[in-house]
C-alpha cells in the first residue's frame, strides 16, 4: 500500500487504514550492507534440503515493519544482495514480482507511491495510477505478463467550482467530516499506458492477486472485523467477470498470495501472525499453524515460503500444518517476497 505487505504508515490518512491493511506492509527502508549470505547473518542451508535450490528469491526485509528494504536471495549460491537503500522512514510497503517485473509501494519521495523497481539500480519509477489530487492507489500486484493490478480509493472533488480536495496520501491531513471515497480495483495493460476498472465499491478494496488464467483475487473491507463488515475474497475470471466470493477465512484479512498454476489454493494472511488456505472452487480453508505468515508461494504453487520475525519455512499444499523450518534471514524481519524461476 501505500497494505505486505500493501497499508499506509506515514503521518497521513493512511493510518487511519494501517488496522485494516496488512501490518507488516507497512515499511521504510533501513537494512544492513550487501553481503553473502555467510556474512551477513543469514543461514538458509535448509531451502536446498527442501527442494528449494533454484530461482531468485526477492524479499522485503528490515528490523521493523516501518523499515524494510528489498533484498535479492539468488538460490544457487544462496547470496543475498540488498537492492534498494530507502532512508528510515521512507522504505518499501508492498512488494509484487513476477518475470516480467517488480513492482513496489514506495516512499522515498514522502507519501507512498506505486512504481516499477529497476533491480539493477534499485531506483523505482512511479506508475500512472490516476489524478494524484484526487486518488490514492494501494497494493500493487504485477502479472506475468507484465499487468498491474492495483487498489484505488477515489475522492470527492469538493463543491461545485471549488477547489478539489487533495488526496489524503499527499498530504498529512485527515479528510474533513463526511469524506468518503469511492474504491476500485485497477488493472493496467501490459504496456502500463491504459488503465481499466475491474470492480468498483464502496467498502475499502485492498490486494489484488494474480491467478490461474489471468484471473484476479482482492479482499473486500479488508482488516474489518464483526457484523456484516467481515472481510470478504472476489474472484474475477480473465475477463474480468465474477468467478467467485468468499467469507474471507481470518476476520483480520488484509493480503493475498495466489499464483499462475491451476487449482493452486490463495493465501490469506492478516496483520496479526495468521494465514489461510483457501480453495476457491468451494470455498473451504485449512489454517496454517499459528504464527507463520504467507511471504509467497514458489514457482510450481506447490509450497508457500512463510515467516516468523526472520525465521523461514515452507508449508507444501498438501500439508499445511506441517512447518519445514529452512533458516533464518539475517536481514531483519520478513515482511513480503516474490519468488520466480529464474
Amino acid at each position: 500500500m501505500k497494505i505486505v505487505m500493501t497499508l499506509l504508515c506515514s503521518s497521513r490518512w493512511g493510518i487511519l487504514i494501517a488496522a485494516w491493511l496488512l501490518a507488516a506492509s507497512c515499511t521504510s527502508g533501513h537494512a544492513p550492507p550487501s553481503n553473502d549470505g555467510s556474512k551477513d547473518g543469514t543461514v538458509l542451508t535448509g531451502l536446498g534440503s527442501a527442494g528449494a535450490g533454484s530461482g531468485t528469491i526477492w524479499l522485503l526485509a528490515g528490523p521493523a515493519p516501518q523499515s524494510a528494504n528489498i533484498f535479492r536471495l539468488t538460490l544457487s549460491d544462496r547470496r543475498v544482495e540488498q537492492v534498494t537503500r530507502n532512508a528510515q522512514g521512507h522504505g518499501i510497503s508492498w512488494l509484487s514480482a513476477s518475470r516480467a517485473g517488480i513492482v513496489v509501494a514506495d516512499a522515498s519521495t514522502g507519501a507512498d507511491r506505486i512504481g516499477v523497481l529497476d533491480t539493477g539500480g534499485g531506483r523505482v519509477t512511479p506508475l500512472q495510477t490516476g489524478d494524484e489530487l484526487t486518488t490514492t492507489a494501494y497494493t500493487p500486484a504485477i502479472s506475468p505478463d507484465g499487468a498491474i493490478a492495483f487498489a484505488r480509493a477515489m475522492w470527492p472533488t469538493g463543491p461545485p467550482g471549488g477547489r478539489r480536495q487533495a488526496s489524503p496520501a499527499s498530504t498529512s491531513a485527515v479528510p474533513g467530516p463526511g469524506a468518503k471515497p469511492v474504491w476500485e480495483i485497477v488493472v493496467t495493460d501490459p504496456g502500463r499506458k491504459n488503465l481499466t476498472v475491474a470492480h468498483q465499491a464502496e467498502p475499502a478494496l485492498a490486494a489484488p492477486a494474480w491467478g490461474p488464467r489471468g484471473g484476479l483475487a482482492f479482499i473486500e473491507s479488508p482488516g474489518v472485523q464483526g457484523g456484516d463488515s467481515h472481510p470478504k475474497v472476489y474472484v474475477l475470471n480473465g475477463d474480468r467477470r465474477p468467478a467467485g466470493s468468499f467469507r474471507a477465512p481470518l476476520g483480520k484479512a488484509s493480503s493475498l498470495l495466489w499464483g499462475q498454476n491451476e487449482g493452486m489454493p490463495l493465501a490469506v494472511t492478516d496483520g496479526v501472525g495468521s494465514t489461510a488456505l483457501l480453495d476457491t472452487r468451494d470455498g473451504s480453508s485449512r489454517p496454517l499453524p499459528n504464527g507463520w505468515v504467507g511471504l509467497c508461494w514458489n514457482p510450481t504453487g506447490d509450497r508457500l515460503l512463510v515467516g516468523q520475525g526472520s525465521r523461514l519455512a515452507l508449508v507444501a499444499t498438501t500439508k499445511p500444518e506441517e512447518v519445514i523450518d529452512v533458516g533464518r534471514f539475517g536481514g531483519g524481519n520478513l515482511y513480503g517476497c516474490g519468488w520466480i524461476d529464474r
